[in-house]
């Protein structure tokens, strides 16, 4: 198993083990209705997570006057079982592991996924058998998904068929085969598992916690939907343990959960009779900005020549302060001069959700300086799209306001419309809207064409045309390709694939394809989807522009390695694994494990038992003991290398089985607990579920 974070357990938010006792099972009794809803939540939350409630509001924002039951795991025990989603700590905390070690962070989570898995098998059964006409939603997040996955299995056929969709989001057992090896398929845009959705890496393969496998029973895997966000290192899109902030983003404004809402109003439709479904709103309309919403710089020419343009744009910012808002907008300010002046190009207000820095940076600016006609446009651009705090995800442009044509190349920096362009579209891209007079717009066209934006005449009245500038840039199409990053070998065939873009209150007419970044477009086509194979070497970026029947275009970009990705250096699984057998009472046992570095570059080294991460070792160190091992269960020890940065290498894993006979050391052989076993086994081998 690869450990990279049982480490996970990184402390998602931190609460104390919930109470497994037996309260009265009142919810299973509910009314029955037309949709059951259950969602698990992640380690540490309370009942009402944010991703709970948000998971609950989506669906009835979409399924209208059909009736629904909403349970959310944990609010009662049912078969014995009650879901803690307990938080076990940042197990990385700084403090390594001594001579021996507790296992008690493996039992704690490990336990916790037990009694979700029991409690949400025993609930879905019950529930089923007093409502078996209704559909079934599962959701799960974080240690949630893991404990929905888990539970898929067990199932029988006939509550399988009931169960319409399971959304798992950032699922620490994440598997995705396309994402294995140098060159995986999932990098070609090829072979994608049936149940991948938006996943922040076209390299992951598995979790965390390592991968299920297999993932789903083979009657989930065409009705599950598996989300894992950028820079998740739960679910596996990042090898650094401290890369977190992708996993609270799920619950965003048309983030995974949103999307899923979609995709189970869809299923809905199609399952429920006729008159029950035809009111649900399965319609792909999501907000008219990117997934993470809207960056807008404003960059201000502030020459002698501009001070009308300034103050207009002052009154344009307040009138517009909520609209920009509504948009989930952050917005900038960078003025410029020109070569010579007080200042070139300077960043007065980075990125931010509300204008009111902005506002009071912009109540200090005033028009001076200036000499030639030709401004610092280029160099202003340029210390923009470097300087500023840009979000992953979100619609990017930048508002270019002057009265004057740029200097082609700029005199502070050599900075040209070629190099604005390639820096725009190595951002994500950044595009550039110039609002200008009639006499130089012009000029401006081709730094538009290039960066996918937009020239807007100024004739006078700034407010209007700024106007003009943000509704071309609400209006216009959402780009969304499936993968941020593509790698292959020369002579290996790419899949370009937008068709997950959308454009509100119009139609998509054409796809624009520019396969090296040049800003030349290879190939137009009417359809999403395009195949280009690349013959030799390439390390760049690549494009795909669309244009939409109200007269606005829009692009996205991706990185592109041909024969030139390097995967990251990480220390190499140890070997000579090894797990003995210390000592063993009433069947908990001490194990000594023991390993041999297969290379010099680890830190520490991280000590998993069952998959969770329970502290790290000085790099000097070859051998641990581990305690409290329970026995009446297979358990598995890993081992991985550590670098000084927190990035987790990969694992190698012993397994010691079961106790199966008395052993040394004052042991005492749990029979009953054993023959539980050995009968739990047998009879999930047969297919059948037990959770006792």
């Amino acid at each position: 198993m690869n450990i990279k974070v049982g480490i996970f357990l990184i402390a998602l938010l931190g609460v104390s083990f919930a109470s497994s006792a037996t309260v009265q099972a009142a919810q299973v009794d509910s009314a029955c209705t037309d949709i059951d809803v259950i969602f698990a939540r992640g380690s540490g939350q309370k009942i009402d997570a944010d991703e709970t409630s948000r998971f609950e509001e989506k669906i009835k924002e979409r399924i209208g006057t059909v009736s629904r039951t909403n349970y959310r795991l944990g609010s009662e025990s049912y078969g014995g079982h009650k879901y803690p989603a307990v938080d076990v700590g940042n197990v990385f905390n700084g403090n390594a592991l001594g001579a021996s070690a507790s296992a008690g962070y493996a039992n704690d989570y490990g336990k916790s996924v037990d009694a979700g898995v029991g409690e949400l098998y025993n609930y879905v059964v019950q529930r089923n058998a007093k409502c078996p006409n209704a559909r079934i939603i599962l959701g799960g997040y974080s240690q949630g998904a893991q404990v929905v996955g888990q539970t898929l299995p067990k199932f029988s056929s006939a509550v399988q068929s009931k169960i319409d969709f399971s959304a798992l989001f950032g699922d620490p057992k994440l598997y995705l085969p396309e994402g294995e090896g140098v060159y995986p398929d999932a990098c070609r845009g090829k072979n994608f598992s049936s149940w991948r959705r938006v996943i922040g890496s076209c390299h992951t393969d598995n979790g965390s916690l390592g991968a299920r496998k297999p993932y789903l029973p083979t009657a989930a895997a065409t009705k599950t939907g598996l989300w894992c966000n950028e820079v998740d290192f739960v679910c596996g899109t990042s090898k650094y343990l401290t890369d977190q902030a992708g996993h609270a983003k799920y619950k965003d404004v048309g983030g995974a959960i949103d999307k899923a809402a979609i995709e189970i109003a869809s299923r809905l439709k199609k399952t429920l009779p006729v008159d029950r479904g035809s009111g649900i709103d399965d319609s792909t309309k999501l907000p008219g900005t990117g997934t993470t919403g809207l960056d807008v710089a404003f960059v201000l020419d502030t020459t002698g020549s501009m001070g009308g343009q300034i103050e207009q744009t002052k009154a344009f910012i307040r009138n517009y302060a909520q609209k920009i808002k509504d948009l989930r907008g952050r917005v900038a300010l960078t003025v410029y001069k020109d070569s010579g002046d007080v200042y070139t190009a300077q960043i007065l207000s980075n990125l931010q959700d509300t204008p009111d820095d902005m506002l009071s940076k912009l109540d200090t600016v005033y028009a001076s300086g200036g000499g030639d006609w030709e401004e610092a446009g280029n160099h202003a651009l340029m210390t923009t799209f470097n300087g500023l705090n840009w979000k992953n995800g979100a619609t990017k442009a930048a508002i270019l306001l002057t009265d004057a044509p740029s200097h082609n190349p700029d005199v502070v920096d050599g900075s040209t419309f070629q190099t604005v362009a390639k820096r725009s579209l190595e951002i994500d891209p950044v595009n550039v809207y110039p609002v200008v007079g009639n006499d130089v717009s012009s000029h401006y066209e081709e730094l538009a064409r290039l960066t996918t934006g937009q020239v807007i005449v100024d004739t006078g009245e700034t407010e209007v045309a700024l106007t003009q500038a943000l509704t071309k840039i609400e209006e216009r199409p959402v780009v969304l390709l499936k993968n941020t990053e593509y790698a292959a070998q020369p002579g290996q065939e790419i899949t370009f694939d937008a068709s997950d873009s959308y454009v509100i209150d119009a139609t998509i007419t054409k796809y624009d394809w520019d396969f090296n970044g040049d800003g030349t477009f290879d190939r137009t086509t009417t359809t999403p989807v395009t195949n280009y194979t690349y013959s030799a070497k390439f390390d760049g970026t690549m494009q795909v522009r669309l244009t939409a029947s109200n007269s606005t275009i829009a692009n996205a970009s991706a990185v592109v390695k041909v024969g030139t990705y390097v995967p990251p250096v990480t220390p190499k699984a140890p070997t000579n694994v090894a797990a003995t057998v210390v000592s063993t009472k009433n069947s908990v046992s001490t194990v000594k494990l023991s390993w041999k570095p297969a290379d010099s570059l680890a830190a520490s080294w991280a000590i998993a038992v069952n998959g969770v991460v329970i502290g790290t070792v000085d790099k000097s160190r070859t051998s641990i003991e581990l305690t409290d091992i329970d026995r009446v269960k297979d358990n598995e020890f890993s081992v991985a290398g550590v670098l000084a940065d927190k990035t987790v290498g990969d694992s190698a894993s012993v397994i010691v089985a079961m106790q199966t006979s008395t052993s040394g050391g004052g042991s005492s052989f749990n029979l009953l607990a054993f023959l539980l076993e050995c009968v739990r086994r047998l009879l999930t081998g047969w297919g059948l579920a037990v959770n006792w």
